[in-house]
């Protein structure tokens, strides 16, 4: 495996371990949201989550090329609405938390679309 994908694996599992951080921060409690009860928010974090995993694990074992992008297209949508979320947080510290997380994810998409990571995805450029 390469060293930028190794790297992007590192840096995303990073995002996600300190994104999941976030949920142990004292904050106000889930409340619904245009007809969306708590237990459906749940649900909807859990199948996203779950979406993410398998593209994860598409791009770093199985070298697919779309999913490399559909994760980058996920987490490009998300920006306006995260970098949004991160000025309105309570605390500094769950800013804080949001922040790092930003900066993990776009330092592990880096990784993925630099250097010997185009190789590993088009095995026919290494040649």
């Amino acid at each position: 495996m390469p060293k930028n994908i190794r790297r992007f694996a590192w840096l995303w599992g990073a995002a996600c371990l300190v994104g999941s951080t976030w949920f142990l921060l004292p904050h106000q409690p889930l409340s619904p949201t245009r007809n969306l009860s708590v237990p459906a928010l749940i649900a909807l974090v859990a199948v996203a989550f779950a979406i993410s995993l398998v593209l994860f694990w598409e791009t770093v074992r199985r070298r697919k090329n779309y999913a490399r992008w559909a994760l980058f297209a996920l987490f490009a949508l998300a920006l306006p609405k995260q970098i949004i979320y991160v000025t309105l947080e309570h605390s500094a510290l769950q800013m804080a938390v949001r922040f790092v997380v930003l900066l993990l994810a776009a330092a592990a998409f880096f990784f993925v679309f630099t250097g010997d990571a185009k190789a590993w995805f088009h095995p026919e450029y290494s040649k």
